[in-house]
């Protein structure tokens, strides 16, 4: 059996969150998928001190893997910043710490970081580095960031010198080179993305009325629109269009659930949403939901609705049609490449159009069904097996060169 790759996996980000939201749960089926694959020798890498790792270890089933975990403390100071005294505070470290890292980063193959920037203490390891981009929106949309935080992205992208770049979606991959060059030995995969194996339909009626309960959620149909609030998600879009079909068809008594955390942005502003008041009752917050609790929220749904306004890939999109739940999403950004043709597409600025799509799912069962059945046939394009299958190719391919 051919030796296997040694690699250094950055775990930091996913051992300090508290509610996961899908790139967190992207990282995680990585890790975990990589540390069961037989041409793989796993090595969690944190900056803080190995007992940081233990719950998150263990809650995946991975505590044996504790002893492995590599600590490298301070790293993330040596990740350029534009302030002049944090940037010469980085500066000292990278003197004080780098012959340090080098040494350590030396008995390992490739180092993988899921989302994170990469620090130059690795490039300048000489280690093989590698990177997954999942999208470029602080560049492509300035406008959903803060300033600062914009202009550090921008500082990280134009510092971007891995040996090996992962990218979800042909769209991020285009969007990406639009703002930002590689070195030319640079070497690139599109791997698409996988729903966990979770997300799937179910037939257990109890399960879904009883998370519906837990959510509070006493509509007998609903809408579901989910993700942490952020203005580039548009549910102050969708919550008008909700409130527009409610109006015009006061016969259908079904509900809005926006299900995620961080809403008190959007709850602030529900004044501004004509009518709101008159459908205010019909309209439930549930905050951050668990994930064993997603599947059945999808499943009782009439319809999944996503009218984002960028997204680099749109997990959620794909974990809907996984569940035989239709999709009404916006057609923009990387959608249509992860829906295809299952889902019922809307330009994500015209309410009138929104709620005309909710009223046409509402009332055709058919239509329903077919979307349902279109869904999952879709889903079945995107599986970790095959991404997982592209992230290990990439990493032989680098590590032999």
């Amino acid at each position: 059996m051919a030796t296997k790759i040694k690699l250094l996996y950055d775990i930091s980000l996913q051992i300090s969150a508290s509610q996961k939201a899908g790139l967190y749960r992207v990282a995680d089926e990585l890790f975990c998928r990589l540390a069961a694959h037989p041409e793989i020798e796993i090595y969690p890498c944190i900056g803080t001190t190995k007992g940081c790792a233990r719950d998150y270890l263990s809650d995946c089933g991975l505590l044996h893997l504790l002893e492995r975990t590599v600590t490298l403390p301070h790293m993330r100071f040596a990740v350029k910043r534009e302030l002049f005294g944090v940037r010469c505070k980085e500066n000292l470290f990278r003197i004080l710490y780098q012959h340090k890292y080098t040494e350590i980063l030396s008995a390992f193959d490739i180092y993988f970081s899921p989302f994170l920037p990469v620090s130059p203490f690795v490039y300048s390891s000489g280690i093989k580095s590698a990177l997954f981009i999942h999208d470029v929106i602080p560049l492509a949309c300035p406008h959903f960031s803060t300033p600062e935080f914009c202009r550090r992205y921008a500082s990280w992208m134009s510092d971007v010198a891995a040996d090996l770049i992962f990218f979800n979606s042909e769209y991020s991959k285009c969007d990406f080179f639009k703002y930002a060059t590689l070195p030319q030995s640079a070497v690139t995969f599109k791997t698409g993305l996988a729903a966990g194996e979770s997300f799937r339909p179910l037939t257990n009626s109890r399960l879904i009325k009883s998370v519906k309960r837990k959510y509070n959620i006493s509509a007998e149909t609903y809408f579901l629109g989910l993700s942490a609030d952020s203005p580039r998600k548009n549910f102050l879009h969708l919550i008008k269009s909700f409130c527009c079909f409610a109006r015009q068809n006061p016969e259908n008594k079904s509900a809005l659930v926006i299900a995620g955390s961080n809403t008190e942005k959007i709850k602030s502003r529900l004044r501004e949403i004509e009518n709101y008041k008159n459908f205010a009752s019909r309209i439930i917050f549930t905050g951050y939901v668990d994930n064993a609790d997603l599947a059945p929220l999808y499943n009782g749904a009439l319809a999944f609705v996503y009218p984002s306004l960028y997204e680099g890939f749109g997990l959620p999109v794909l974990e809907a049609m996984q569940c035989g739940t239709p999709v009404i999403c916006a057609d923009n950004s990387s959608l249509p490449e992860v829906g295809g043709k299952a889902p019922l597409y809307i330009s994500a600025d015209d309410e009138q159009e929104t709620a005309a799509a909710l009223k046409t799912i509402s009332d055709n069962e058919s239509l329903r069904q077919t979307l349902s059945e279109l869904g999952k046939k879709q889903a079945e394009n995107f599986n970790w097996r095959q991404t997982i299958e592209t992230i290990v190719k990439g990493f032989k391919n680098v590590c032999s060169m």
